[in-house]
C-alpha cells in the first residue's frame, strides 16, 4: 500500500468520525437550568439576601429519607406562618424536577412520597417567607 492510499484512508476515517460526532451532538438532550434564565438573573440579588438570612438556620433544617418518605424538618421557629416552596431540582433531567408548596405541620415537618422521585442526585431548593423576611437554602440529597 502506498502513501496516497494511507492518506486517503486516514482522511475517510477522520471524516466518518467527525460525521458520527456531529450526529451524536444533535441527539444529545440539553436542559437549561430554567427557561427564564435572564429574568431570574436580574432577581439574583434577592436570592443572595435570602441566603444570608437563612445562614443562621442551615444547621437546623434537615432532610431525611427512608424507604417510603422524604422528610423535610424545619426549625421550630418556622412552624407557623411560613409560606414558600420546596423545589427538587434534578440537574441531569428536568423531567424529574418537582415543585411543592411549603406546608409544614405543627412540628415543622413536611413529607413527600419517595416513589414520586427518580433515583439520583437532587438539589433541594427551599424558599420561604416569614414575617416579611425572605429565606433561601439549598441542600443536596441522593435518592
Amino acid at each position: 500500500m502506498d502513501w496516497g492510499k494511507k492518506i486517503l484512508f486516514l482522511y475517510i476515517g477522520f471524516a466518518t468520525l467527525m460525521t458520527f460526532l456531529v450526529i451524536m451532538s444533535f441527539r444529545q438532550k440539553t436542559d437549561l437550568v430554567t427557561q427564564d434564565y435572564y429574568e431570574e438573573e436580574l432577581l439574583f440579588q434577592n436570592q443572595i439576601d435570602a441566603t444570608k438570612n437563612a445562614y443562621l438556620y442551615q444547621d437546623s433544617i434537615f432532610i431525611t429519607m427512608n424507604a417510603e418518605m422524604v422528610t423535610l424538618q424545619f426549625a421550630q421557629t418556622f412552624t407557623s406562618a411560613a409560606t414558600g416552596q420546596v423545589y427538587f431540582y434534578k440537574a441531569s433531567n428536568s423531567d424529574f424536577d418537582f415543585k411543592f408548596p411549603l406546608e409544614l405541620n405543627s412540628k415543622g415537618i413536611q413529607q413527600f412520597t419517595r416513589n414520586t422521585f427518580a433515583k439520583g442526585f437532587y438539589t433541594v431548593k427551599m424558599q420561604w417567607i416569614k414575617n416579611d423576611i425572605s429565606y433561601y437554602l439549598e441542600k443536596n440529597i441522593v435518592l
